[in-house]
Protein backbone atom coordinates (compact mmCIF):
# COMPACT_ATOMS: atom_id res chain seq x y z
CA UNK A 1 0.00 0.00 0.00
CA UNK A 2 1.46 3.45 -0.69
CA UNK A 3 1.43 6.25 1.88
CA UNK A 4 -0.92 8.60 0.04
CA UNK A 5 -3.46 5.06 -0.03
CA UNK A 6 -2.43 4.64 4.00
CA UNK A 7 -3.15 8.40 4.72
CA UNK A 8 -6.59 8.21 3.02
CA UNK A 9 -6.99 4.88 5.16
CA UNK A 10 -6.21 6.30 8.05
CA UNK A 11 -8.15 9.95 7.69
CA UNK A 12 -11.58 7.50 6.64
CA UNK A 13 -10.84 5.55 10.00
CA UNK A 14 -10.64 9.37 11.64
CA UNK A 15 -13.68 10.53 10.58
CA UNK A 16 -16.04 7.52 11.32
CA UNK A 17 -14.82 7.11 14.67
CA UNK A 18 -13.87 10.74 16.22
CA UNK A 19 -16.75 12.47 17.91
CA UNK A 20 -17.40 15.50 17.10
CA UNK A 21 -19.16 18.38 19.10
CA UNK A 22 -21.03 21.38 18.09
CA UNK A 23 -20.80 24.11 20.40
CA UNK A 24 -22.89 23.79 23.10
CA UNK A 25 -25.38 25.84 25.24
CA UNK A 26 -24.27 24.56 28.70
CA UNK A 27 -21.42 22.70 29.79
CA UNK A 28 -20.89 20.86 32.85
CA UNK A 29 -17.25 19.44 34.54
CA UNK A 30 -17.57 16.77 36.99
CA UNK A 31 -16.28 13.84 38.82
CA UNK A 32 -13.05 15.34 39.15
CA UNK A 33 -10.21 13.58 40.95
CA UNK A 34 -6.92 15.27 41.44
CA UNK A 35 -3.46 14.06 42.89
CA UNK A 36 -1.87 17.17 44.88
CA UNK A 37 1.25 14.93 45.00
CA UNK A 38 1.77 15.22 40.82
CA UNK A 39 -0.43 17.71 40.21
CA UNK A 40 -2.36 15.59 37.82
CA UNK A 41 -6.14 14.17 37.70
CA UNK A 42 -9.00 14.13 35.42
CA UNK A 43 -13.16 15.17 35.01
CA UNK A 44 -15.83 14.02 33.28
CA UNK A 45 -17.48 16.51 30.84
CA UNK A 46 -21.08 17.34 29.17
CA UNK A 47 -21.98 19.30 26.81
CA UNK A 48 -25.84 20.15 26.84
CA UNK A 49 -27.24 16.76 27.62
CA UNK A 50 -24.89 14.60 26.28
CA UNK A 51 -22.67 12.98 28.86
CA UNK A 52 -18.84 12.30 27.05
CA UNK A 53 -18.48 8.58 27.46
CA UNK A 54 -14.66 9.08 27.92
CA UNK A 55 -12.96 11.31 30.94
CA UNK A 56 -10.08 13.98 30.11
CA UNK A 57 -6.89 14.19 31.83
CA UNK A 58 -6.02 17.41 34.03
CA UNK A 59 -2.47 18.69 34.95
CA UNK A 60 -1.42 21.91 36.14
CA UNK A 61 1.55 23.47 33.52
CA UNK A 62 5.22 24.84 33.80
CA UNK A 63 3.29 28.04 33.80
CA UNK A 64 1.10 27.66 36.57
CA UNK A 65 -1.95 27.38 34.68
CA UNK A 66 -4.26 24.31 34.15
CA UNK A 67 -4.20 22.61 31.33
CA UNK A 68 -6.36 19.46 29.86
CA UNK A 69 -6.38 16.61 27.21
CA UNK A 70 -8.96 14.64 26.00
CA UNK A 71 -9.28 10.48 25.04
CA UNK A 72 -6.44 9.69 22.19
CA UNK A 73 -6.75 7.41 19.53
CA UNK A 74 -2.62 6.12 19.43
CA UNK A 75 -1.43 4.37 16.27
CA UNK A 76 -4.97 3.93 14.95
CA UNK A 77 -4.38 1.19 12.33
CA UNK A 78 -1.01 1.24 12.87
CA UNK A 79 -0.34 4.97 11.52
CA UNK A 80 2.66 6.40 13.41
CA UNK A 81 0.77 9.34 14.74
CA UNK A 82 -2.15 9.75 17.98
CA UNK A 83 -5.05 11.38 17.11
CA UNK A 84 -7.92 13.01 19.34
CA UNK A 85 -10.93 10.76 19.98
CA UNK A 86 -13.35 13.69 20.35
CA UNK A 87 -13.24 16.93 18.83
CA UNK A 88 -14.92 19.92 20.35
CA UNK A 89 -15.12 23.64 18.98
CA UNK A 90 -12.42 26.05 19.72
CA UNK A 91 -15.44 27.81 21.59
CA UNK A 92 -15.48 25.14 23.72
CA UNK A 93 -12.27 24.11 24.54
CA UNK A 94 -11.55 28.46 25.34
CA UNK A 95 -14.73 27.97 27.68
CA UNK A 96 -13.42 24.63 29.75
CA UNK A 97 -9.99 25.88 30.21
CA UNK A 98 -11.32 29.12 31.30
CA UNK A 99 -13.36 27.72 33.64
CA UNK A 100 -10.97 24.87 35.20
CA UNK A 101 -8.61 28.07 35.33
CA UNK A 102 -11.20 29.97 37.17
CA UNK A 103 -12.49 27.16 39.59
CA UNK A 104 -8.76 25.69 40.35
CA UNK A 105 -6.80 27.90 42.49
CA UNK A 106 -3.84 29.13 40.69
CA UNK A 107 0.12 27.63 41.12
CA UNK A 108 3.09 29.07 40.95
CA UNK A 109 4.45 29.21 37.81
CA UNK A 110 8.57 27.86 36.74
CA UNK A 111 11.16 30.16 37.26
CA UNK A 112 11.55 32.90 40.27
CA UNK A 113 8.69 32.71 42.58
CA UNK A 114 7.12 36.45 42.50
CA UNK A 115 7.12 36.42 46.39
CA UNK A 116 9.40 34.23 47.73
CA UNK A 117 12.69 35.32 45.06
CA UNK A 118 12.87 30.75 45.26
CA UNK A 119 13.28 29.47 41.98
CA UNK A 120 10.71 27.01 40.96
CA UNK A 121 11.19 24.22 38.87
CA UNK A 122 9.63 20.21 37.96
CA UNK A 123 12.03 19.14 41.29
CA UNK A 124 10.18 21.74 44.03
CA UNK A 125 7.73 20.37 46.36
CA UNK A 126 4.22 20.65 45.89
CA UNK A 127 3.64 23.00 48.75
CA UNK A 128 6.09 25.98 47.41
CA UNK A 129 4.26 25.93 44.09
CA UNK A 130 1.13 26.73 46.33
CA UNK A 131 -0.12 30.27 46.00
CA UNK A 132 -3.26 30.22 48.40
CA UNK A 133 -3.21 27.32 50.88
CA UNK A 134 -6.63 27.95 52.24
CA UNK A 135 -8.09 27.67 48.37
CA UNK A 136 -6.64 24.54 47.91
CA UNK A 137 -7.81 22.60 51.24
CA UNK A 138 -10.98 23.76 50.36
CA UNK A 139 -10.96 22.52 46.98
CA UNK A 140 -9.61 19.18 48.10
CA UNK A 141 -12.45 18.92 50.48
CA UNK A 142 -14.59 19.97 47.96
CA UNK A 143 -13.32 16.98 45.41
CA UNK A 144 -13.05 14.50 48.35
CA UNK A 145 -16.68 14.71 49.14
CA UNK A 146 -17.28 14.59 45.02
CA UNK A 147 -18.67 18.46 45.26
CA UNK A 148 -16.57 19.71 43.20
CA UNK A 149 -18.75 20.43 40.17
CA UNK A 150 -17.99 23.29 37.18
CA UNK A 151 -21.08 24.74 35.15
CA UNK A 152 -20.65 27.57 32.22
CA UNK A 153 -23.80 28.88 30.27
CA UNK A 154 -22.44 30.20 26.55
CA UNK A 155 -25.28 32.33 25.72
Amino acid sequence: MTSSARIEEVQKWLKENVQSFSTPQKIIIDEIDFDWDDLSGGFSLQLDEIRVSERYSLSVGIDGRYEYGGPMYVSPLGAPASYRAISLTDETELAISNALNNFFPRMAAFGLHPITKEFINSSTPVRHRIVDHAAIEHLKQLIANHQARIEVSLN
